[in-house]
């Protein structure tokens, strides 16, 4: 799993020796994996950021266990409750006012990068709900290996983003590492959690190939993306940098591609 993990951000260029990483923690399976994974691998310079949204009493021991796991390999963490209101679409607020607590905190830090810790299903399902709401080839795009988050200045990377979500919950469970499960990711009265509990197993059953479809999909509609967006800046640029041999040199690309001296890799 860990040598998976390491061909998986190598392949995708997701970090450099000099990063700056924040991560993104709930104390819940994925990000557990996560952090546990860039452990092993070696990585120092990460701090690790929980938020604690008080909506469930058993939400702090979460917290906790995300800075346990985080502590045990020297990184920092920054664990932090906010109180918001709930009444309304719950978890969209809860994972936008998380996501500007992490944000807030990763600048303060100085970190260049934030790792989440989205994987295959994830994507899947998100691809799922949005054909659902009638999203176009644009907003079925979602959830690249690495994109620019231009609002807030970091690179957003899922260095796990080709795992199954069973395959990480047996992996941790075989090496001990201890993980939180959210009761209200059982909850269908939640769009993602009726299909990811109901939807997306009756499509297996179908299609048990579906989650790597519906990966498939978005990965195409990103490299299209790209493919139709690349203005003459960005070719003058990648012809400076041949040109002139600039080996440290990076273009960025629309559709979470990169262009170094030598070729172009997919990030």
């Amino acid at each position: 799993m860990i040598s998976s993990i390491a061909s998986y951000i190598k392949k995708h260029g997701l970090i450099n020796e000099d990063d700056r990483l924040a991560v993104g923690s709930s104390g819940g399976p994925d990000s557990q994996l996560l952090v546990y994974a860039l452990g092993k691998l070696g990585y120092k310079n990460v701090h690790v950021i929980s938020v604690d949204h008080n909506l469930r009493p058993e939400s702090k021991d979460e917290v906790k266990l995300a800075g346990k796991l985080a502590k045990s390999f020297g990184f920092m963490f920054t664990g932090v409750s906010i109180h918001f209101d709930g009444s309304r679409n719950v978890m969209q607020n809860a994972r936008d006012e998380r996501y500007k607590v992490i944000y807030k905190i990763a600048k303060q830090h100085d970190r260049n990068k934030l790792a989440l810790g989205h994987h295959a299903d994830d994507k899947a399902e998100t691809v799922l709900m949005r054909i659902l709401r009638g999203s176009g080839p644009n907003g079925l795009s979602v959830m690249p290996p690495m994109n620019k988050n231009s609002d807030e200045n970091i690179t957003i990377i899922r260095p796990i983003l080709h795992l199954r979500k069973d395959q990480i919950q047996k992996y941790l469970d075989d090496v001990g590492v201890e993980y939180a499960i959210d009761p209200s990711n059982f909850n269908e009265k939640y769009l993602r959690s009726r299909i990811r509990h109901s939807i997306l197993p009756q499509l297996e059953e179908i299609s048990p190939s579906v989650v790597k479809h519906l990966c498939n999909i978005a990965d195409d509609l990103s490299e299209y993306k790209m493919e139709n967006s690349i203005k003459r800046s960005h070719i003058e640029a990648i012809s400076d940098v041949i040109k002139n041999k600039k080996k440290s040199a990076i273009v960025q690309l629309p559709g979470g591609f990169v262009v170094k001296y030598g070729g172009m890799i997919k990030r």
